[in-house]
């Protein structure tokens, strides 16, 4: 039996998302008017923003936003002089904001996919489909392309403003366990069929809205593999990010969070490592129950791990498969949903484990949410887990 989870989560600390902002140069309107839309994409301006003063404030407030995981209401606290000289309305100040968050933590993404497309050589486009979706992202989504593939070159989210779409890694095997089709043609003009309202719609232009049809993030991506812009060595925390394909890594950090244990230390560095990705039958199954979950990937921090294995339960999830996480969540047994708890539930090791993931946390003191692994436990058969009536089978 699974305990209710206890919400602990640890603030985000998205480093190469916050580089990737330090790099975006910082132009005025009157400078990045005459860009073509690959260069405007690498830049930070403002649309109607002519004064340098003022486009570096409200660069330097996104920045911080970044780096303490602030909140909107923060940001035009900050720009409070900006808006008032603009005459910036409530809704113009709020897609500043989230367009380029989003874009910062799009580049973040995108680096720590292409660090590991060896191992995951194929992406999966995934929408979030509701009714605030466009037929013409909707129309994308489950499709599976190269991670090479030109369709990335113009279509990698976010594709337009207040886009949510996301980008799933996949390995071979999982192409073939999934009976996917990877696509080698671009998308073209086609009809889209809303499965809720039968609506039919004629999309010409499949993917990205207009001045959103390039990728910023390819060439800053292929210089920060291994090294920042002036050749130094990436901070360490980065490392965390890339655990998900780094199984021998990930295992010493969990490993080293353990011998903290032993000497009883448990206070947390706010450490939040990627660990997985929803598949697109658990995206859609949240999203037939009315349930919108926080992006595509899992994590799990190093305050979520102490608490799981400090915890006096029953049949606690041992250290050894702790450390097999991103091996295990990326193979499940099964996923089910459970309805007591609202949780996602990942059956590993041919029945043996179960792993809780929150499909969207909120951090403590912050409104950003996260798909983080809360707990686990040791089943004590598969067939008593699967007969107490409490849980859907996803996949």
């Amino acid at each position: 039996m699974i305990d209710d989870p206890e919400i602990l989560a640890e603030p985000v600390k998205p480093e190469a998302a916050i580089e990737f902002w330090k790099q975006r140069a910082k132009l005025t309107w009157e400078e990045a008017k005459g860009l073509a839309d690959g260069a405007k994409a690498r830049a930070f301006y403002v649309t109607g923003l002519y004064r340098q003063d003022l486009v570096n404030l409200v660069s330097d407030a996104l920045q911080k936003a970044l780096e303490d995981g602030e909140l909107l209401e923060d940001f035009k606290k900050r720009i409070a002089d900006v808006i008032t000289k603009q005459g910036w309305k409530d809704y113009r100040v709020e897609t500043i904001f989230r367009a380029n968050m989003q874009s910062a933590y799009a580049a973040g993404r995108y680096r720590k996919m292409q660090a590991v497309k060896q191992t995951r050589p194929y992406w999966q486009y995934l929408a979030i489909m509701d009714k605030r979706t466009r037929p013409s992202h909707a129309i994308l989504h489950g499709k599976v392309y190269p991670a090479d593939h030109e369709f990335w070159q113009a279509n990698y989210p976010p594709n337009g403003f207040r886009c949510r779409c996301g980008v799933a890694t996949l390995s071979e095997r999982q192409i073939k366990a999934q009976n996917l089709t990877v696509e080698e043609k671009m998308p073209e003009a086609s009809v889209w069929t809303d499965p809720k309202t039968k609506m039919e719609y004629f999309v010409n232009f499949p993917g990205a809205d207009k001045g959103f049809r390039n990728n910023p993030y390819e060439d800053w991506a292929k210089t920060c593999l291994t090294k920042d812009l002036e050749g130094k060595a990436l901070p360490e925390s980065w490392d965390y990010g890339e655990q998900r394909q780094r199984p021998q890594a990930f295992a010493e950090w969990v490993g080293r969070l353990g011998e903290k244990m032993k000497m009883n230390e448990y206070h947390a560095a706010n450490e939040r490592c990627r660990v997985g990705t929803l598949t697109e039958k658990t995206v859609s199954y949240l999203a037939s129950i009315g349930k919108k979950p926080a992006g595509t990937e899992i994590s799990v921090s190093d305050g979520d791990i102490f608490h799981a294995l400090r915890s006096n339960k029953v049949r606690p999830l041992p250290m050894k498969v702790w450390k097999r996480l991103p091996e295990l969540l990326a193979n499940p047994e099964a996923i089910y949903w459970d309805k007591q708890s609202q949780s996602l539930i990942y059956v590993v090791e041919n029945g043996k484990f179960a792993i809780l993931v929150d499909y969207q946390t909120k951090i403590q003191r912050k409104k950003q949410l996260v798909n983080t692994v809360r707990t686990g436990a040791e089943l004590v058969s598969l067939e008593e887990f699967r007969n107490r009536g409490k849980f859907d089978k996803i996949e």
